[in-house]
C-alpha cells in the first residue's frame, strides 16, 4: 500500500510541471518577445492553435518604467513568451507584485488580456486571471 500512495503522490507531484519545448519557429528564435514583430507572430500562432493554449508564470520585470508579468505560452507546436504589462494589481496578483514574482513559477488558469496595437507598438495588457497552480 506504501507503493501505491507514493507513486500517486510522485505523479501529483510531477503532474503540474511545465513540459519542456523548444520553438523552430524564425520570429520567436530572431526576436526579442518585447519586440512588436514577436508580439504580432505570438498573438498570430496563438488565434490559430487547435488545441489548448498553457500559460506558466515565469518572471516578474520592470522595464522603462513599466511593470510586466513574463508567461510560458505553449501548447503541442508553439513554444514562446509572453510579456503581459499590468497597468492595475488586482487581488489576484497583488502578491506577485509585492514578492516582485519570487516563489511563483506554476500552471495560470484563466489567463486574461487585451491587445492594443498600432503601426509601431503591440503591447498585451492584463485583465485578469483565476489562479496561479504552484
Amino acid at each position: 500500500m506504501k507503493t501505491i500512495t507514493f507513486v500517486a503522490l510522485l505523479f501529483a507531484l510531477t503532474a503540474c510541471d511545465r513540459k519542456e519545448c523548444t520553438s523552430s519557429n524564425p520570429v520567436f528564435a530572431n526576436n526579442p518577445p518585447s519586440s512588436k514583430v514577436y508580439k504580432d507572430e505570438l498573438l498570430e500562432q496563438i488565434k490559430h492553435k487547435d488545441g489548448d493554449v498553457e500559460y506558466w508564470f515565469k518572471e516578474y520585470m520592470e522595464r522603462d518604467g513599466k511593470t510586466y508579468m513574463v508567461f510560458h505560452v505553449q501548447n503541442n507546436d508553439l513554444c514562446a513568451v509572453a510579456e503581459i504589462l499590468v497597468t492595475e494589481w488586482d487581488d489576484n496578483i497583488a502578491n506577485i507584485k509585492k514578492v516582485k514574482g519570487g516563489g511563483y513559477g506554476g500552471e495560470v488558469i484563466g489567463l486574461q488580456y487585451r491587445v492594443e496595437q498600432d503601426a509601431a507598438h503591440t503591447e498585451l495588457i492584463y485583465e485578469n486571471l483565476d489562479t496561479i497552480i504552484d
